[in-house]
């Protein structure tokens, strides 16, 4: 049933209201303050990061386990974001010419001085390879399985204190002078890539790789050719743990009267050590906030926790190949197993690249 209440207007029934608009013309004031359009803050990467860790907070302090896993995936998509700089992709280094470093300086260490390598004219080119082979490579990040690369010939072996840090990306090579297999990116995350040096030819380093080890539990490896895009350290630090003893121990080397000792560091031993029978492996991701854009120092503690060691990228100190019991006890659901105060305290202070030693 309807009703015709005016010109234009009809109820048709309850409070359903027709308006005719060839007669009936609606029209609003002026807007007040509170309905005008108000511009948006614009959205800095400053704001951005400041917003996550106040959720991150939030978060933590109720407790809800899956919202945390949620968070944490949002704080490394929106880190990853931070990271990217324009330019690592068709212009990443074509390796007939010395690809240039990045305008980011190397991490100051208190222990070491990172140097510039130097291409030694002695030694076997590297194959040509353009931006989109490069980019068509796989990344040996932590936790990336990378069954082309080579395995470490001497798990057993001494580590020695050599490490290697790329400026930008370079190609890992399964021989010097033969195919690109994978590509060794600046960072780990948060950390700046730094990993051992376990062998040495005339203008190549075979380095230990932040991936998965192979299945027969050596740690992946790779040959990088020294050019002014890659620097290395002396490493004066290292990880012990025996699984005899149970003892877990972080050593620092403050000095050494050895002939053998350069400026570039002790060469790893390529023969078993005694005593040394298990695997080698290095801190991948470290607690320290060396190297560490101070823009995202503030969720270093978040993203890393220096309490808990794992073999992922995220959670706490990534150590690629950590056995699944070893001194500190066993693995957890999530691959960390928690350390005691006392090394705790230690493992703070470790930078990526420290060697660890599974006995």
């Amino acid at each position: 049933m309807t009703a015709r209440i005016g010109d234009g207007i009809t109820v048709i029934s309850g409070d359903d209201v027709v308006f005719d608009p060839g007669v009936v013309r609606v029209s609003a004031g002026p807007e007040t303050e509170l309905e005008k359009t108000q511009p948006m803050t614009s959205m800095t990467t400053t704001r951005l990061v400041l917003q996550a860790i106040r959720l991150r907070l939030a978060q933590l302090t109720r407790g809800d386990a899956t919202v945390k896993l949620l968070l944490a995936a949002i704080l490394i998509a929106l880190v990853a974001i931070l990271l990217r700089q324009p330019g690592t992709g068709s212009s990443a280094a074509v390796h007939t010419e010395s690809p240039t470093p990045t305008s980011t300086p190397a991490p100051p260490m208190s222990t070491r001085i990172p140097v510039a390598a130097k291409e030694d004219p002695a030694a076997v080119a590297p194959q040509a390879i353009g931006g989109r082979a490069l980019a068509a490579l796989p990344t040996a990040v932590v936790g990336a399985q990378l069954p082309e690369v080579l395995r470490d010939p001497s798990p057993g072996a001494e580590p020695g204190s050599l490490v290697l840090h790329p400026t930008a990306e370079v190609a890992v090579y399964a021989e010097p002078g033969g195919p690109a297999v994978a590509v060794l990116p600046p960072r780990q995350m948060l950390s700046p890539t730094w990993v051992p040096v376990v062998d040495r030819r005339p203008g190549w380093a075979l380095a230990l790789l932040p991936a998965r080890p192979h299945s027969s539990g050596a740690a992946a490896a790779g040959w990088v050719y020294l050019n002014p895009a890659v620097q290395l350290a002396d490493a004066r630090m290292r990880i012990e743990l025996n699984a005899t003893t149970g003892a877990a121990t972080v050593l620092a080397e403050l000095g050494r009267a050895e002939p053998e000792r350069s400026v570039l560091g002790r060469p790893a031993s390529g023969h078993p050590t005694a005593g040394h029978s298990g695997a080698r492996s290095f801190v991948a991701i470290a607690a320290t906030t060396e190297g560490v854009p101070w823009l995202l120092r503030p969720l270093l503690p978040i993203a890393v926790d220096s309490a808990r060691l794992c073999t992922g990228f995220f959670g706490g100190i990534s150590v690629p190949g950590l056995p699944a019991t070893s001194a500190l006890g066993s693995l957890d659901d999530t691959g960390c197993v928690a350390v005691p105060a006392t090394l705790c305290r230690a493992l703070s202070n470790v930078p990526a690249g420290t060697a660890v030693v599974m006995r």
